[in-house]
């Protein structure tokens, strides 16, 4: 920012010498609009400017700057009534952000004129201030554009009111961070430039979180604006809690592998190739398991509304007895993991608050990679028979016994849900090997929902355009956390993530997984949001959790290498998604979430790495305090908009075809002096258009002159001229 108002500042001095310039060299006549706008005119891909940002985040000081600063054109008030691609103007974005302040400050700038105007979607700041429970700052815009007034009229809480809103405040994200998990060492400590480049996963990606000098997690924008809090507090799981989802003798295997190496930070051991283990690495993984644990316990006591938990190693691989083999990867590997933290939390939740309303739990797996060990971990919820090959000297055979790990009792399969959306395919084009872990193919274990789930009522109009989103809607139904809708909820509407025939499905008596495997290469950030929008979210207010636990891996970001050019999501796209669940949350379980760490490894540059941004983003949009809830009406409307918008796409594209043929008809009509129209249009088509008569994407050649001068000369010798 302070580069932003210093810019703004020298901005008229700086363009009127350099326009005086201009003219003496060029001996023109110059003024300020040859020299490029300040940075506070610009606007980035959505279409926000410094102000729309500010006011969305709260900052009071820098939206004054913003709308106060020099211009290229306009002043304060076109400032304030700009809109971006959502058709949002500062007013509206305030509004959303609960700042009353810059609330204030927006709609006195441009007074009637920001509050009556409307977004794409048709709501106005008043109507975005109420769908995200700002009862106060809605009541003051909707009564000031109704009386008309020229500045906002503030709704004054009476000392009775002001008492007990500090009585009933709202609890704190809590952000668990063990210091155990920074004893898990997978490269000699400490790590220095000089020596070898340490495995993606390393304890550098704590430090770029939770630091306390340069910790992103620790920036004031975190810290002293939103509601948060930080339990650094040693809280290892116990051996009961790991075993309700890990077998003994996986367990005693870690432990053992641990205790063998000695205490040095320089030495390492290995349980495959992927996975490096040191001599604290077993009380760390209790730690890990453990923080999120403390997490459920700080959401039933009332001392946290939700919690992010920045912990490693982590644990989405790690299935019941560790390895999770598959048909394309059949040795498998740990993946970095030892414990499935988020199984282990989701188990320890439903067992240990059966009595206190904790009876159906959520597990969403955001990681590039497929959750392969938490799915694993959940299908064991079910008695199970496995089947062992064997081979001995003496005979061969196979052994088959009973597996059962209960989370709760007999209906877990009813009240356990997952869901995991993932890159599926080859590392490279025409490889063989699929990117880690191999599985995560396309699949419901309940296609429609099951037994559970409701009719969809079919709008079948999902379509694609990344510009065309928009987060704001209006709720057209109240629900509680016990009183839930959901005959109206479509679920994939276009049957865009139906399984695959050549998958293979759990058993019908297992607990609901949802996998999404979105193809390679390139980015795929609308069809990642799809399947959570028209797929996943849908099923999961079905469902109707009453706590909701994060896989939050970071390495589908378009910058972390680790993906081989999966998804490529950005910070935007995370950001998105934590809403959307928050929202879930605040419908379904009182804002209930507890997060764990999974992968994400563009650790470079530190707190403005790819990976520190999109964790921020995350921890920052569960901190923000509003009670906005999941609407299914979104959803179709942004289907209804990509139609639209993909329509008009279509429609221009026709357009552009027709008048580049016509253009090059003419072009040869007049080197031919006129006539043979027919046959030209014929020519030019075939040039413009595809062999299947399909409009081609891609420029257009230039039209081959010399033999369709040819073809009209055969075609007037073969008429007599005529």
């Amino acid at each position: 920012m302070e580069v932003l108002i210093a810019a703004a500042e020298q901005y008229r001095a700086g363009a009127t010498a350099a326009a005086q310039q201009v003219a003496s060299v060029d001996h023109t006549e110059s003024n300020i609009n040859d020299i490029p706008p300040p940075l506070i005119d610009f606007q980035d891909k959505q279409g926000n400017s410094p102000a729309h940002l500010a006011a969305r985040y709260g900052k009071c000081q820098a939206l004054e700057v913003a709308l106060n600063a020099p211009r290229k054109e306009g002043g304060p008030k076109e400032a304030v009534l700009l809109k971006n691609k959502a058709k949002m103007n500062v007013l509206h974005m305030a509004a959303i952000g609960g700042c009353i302040k810059c609330v204030e400050l927006a709609y006195n700038t441009a007074p009637l004129q920001a509050g009556k105007a409307v977004t794409r979607q048709g709501h106005t700041a008043g109507d975005l201030a109420e769908r995200r429970r700002h009862v106060d700052i809605s009541t003051a815009i909707k009564t000031s554009v109704q009386k008309g007034a020229s500045t906002l009229l503030l709704v004054v809480p009476t000392s009775s009111s002001k008492n007990k809103l500090q009585q009933n405040k709202e609890p704190p994200t809590v952000i668990f961070a063990p210091p155990e998990c920074l004893d898990h060492h997978t490269a000699p400590d400490p790590i220095s430039r000089n020596a070898p480049d340490p495995p993606p996963e390393n304890v550098n990606r704590l430090h770029v979180l939770t630091n306390h000098h340069h910790g992103i997690l620790r920036a004031d924008d975190i810290t002293t604006s939103l509601n948060v809090q930080w339990n650094e507090s040693s809280q290892q799981a116990a051996i009961s809690d790991i075993l309700r989802v890990h077998d003994w003798s996986y367990v005693r295997k870690i432990q053992a592998a641990c205790a063998s190496i000695p205490d040095e930070p320089e030495t390492l051991g290995h349980l495959d190739g992927d996975t490096a283990i040191s001599h604290g690495t077993f009380k760390a993984a209790l730690a890990a398991a453990g923080a999120m644990c403390s997490a459920v316990d700080a959401l039933m006591s009332g001392t946290a509304r939700n919690a992010f938990c920045a912990i490693r190693p982590p644990g989405h691989h790690a299935g019941p007895n560790g390895v999770v083999t598959s048909a394309r990867d059949p040795n498998g590997s740990h993946g970095f993991c030892i414990f499935s933290n988020a199984a282990v939390a989701a188990a320890y939740a439903m067992n240990m608050y059966r009595h206190a309303g904790i009876q159906k739990v959520a597990i969403l797996d955001f990681d590039v990679h497929h959750g392969n060990g938490t799915e694993a971990c959940v299908l064991n919820a079910i008695p199970t028979l496995k089947r062992q090959d064997f081979v001995t000297p003496w005979s061969e055979g196979t052994q088959i016994f009973p597996t059962y790990k209960p989370w709760r009792d007999m209906d877990d399969p009813e009240n356990i849900f997952f869901a995991s959306v993932q890159g599926f395919g080859p590392k490279m084009p025409g490889m063989e090997a699929f990117v880690y872990p191999g599985s995560g193919a396309t699949r419901d274990s309940r296609e429609n929902g099951g037994e559970e789930g409701q009719e969809a009522n079919g709008t079948g109009d999902g379509t694609n355009d990344d510009d065309a989103m928009a987060i704001d809607s209006n709720p057209t139904t109240t629900t509680t956390s016990t009183t839930i809708t959901t005959t109206a909820i479509d679920e994939d509407p276009d049957k865009e993530f139906t399984t695959k025939e050549d998958e293979e499905n759990p058993p019908p008596d297992a607990p609901r997984v949802i996998d999404v495997g979105i193809p390679g290469f390139g980015p795929r950030a609308s069809l990642w949001r799809r399947a959570w929008r028209d797929k996943i979210l849908p099923a999961l207010v079905k469902f109707n959790p009453d706590m909701i636990f994060i896989s939050a891996g970071f390495d589908a970001h378009k910058k972390d290498e680790i993906n081989f050019s999966y998804i490529g999501i950005t910070e935007r796209e995370y950001e998105w998604l934590t809403e959307q669940i928050v929202c879930v949350a605040n419908r379904c379980c009182q804002g209930r979430i507890v997060s764990g760490l999974e992968g994400g490894y563009r650790i470079q540059g530190g707190l403005v790495s790819a990976f520190s941004r999109s964790v921020a983003a995350h921890v920052k949009t569960m901190a923000e305090s509003h009670g906005q809830v999941w609407d299914e009406e979104d959803g179709r409307w942004e289907r209804r908009h990509e139609k639209e918008v993909r329509a008009e796409m279509e429609v221009r594209k026709a357009a552009a075809a027709e008048a580049e043929k016509a253009a090059a008809i003419a072009v040869v009509e007049e080197e031919q002096g006129g006539g043979g129209g027919e046959a030209v249009a014929v020519a030019v088509e075939g040039e413009v258009d595809g062999e299947d008569g399909g409009s081609r994407k891609r420029r257009r050649k230039s039209v081959d002159y010399v033999a369709l001068n040819k073809k009209l000369e055969e075609e007037a010798a073969a008429t007599g001229g005529k």
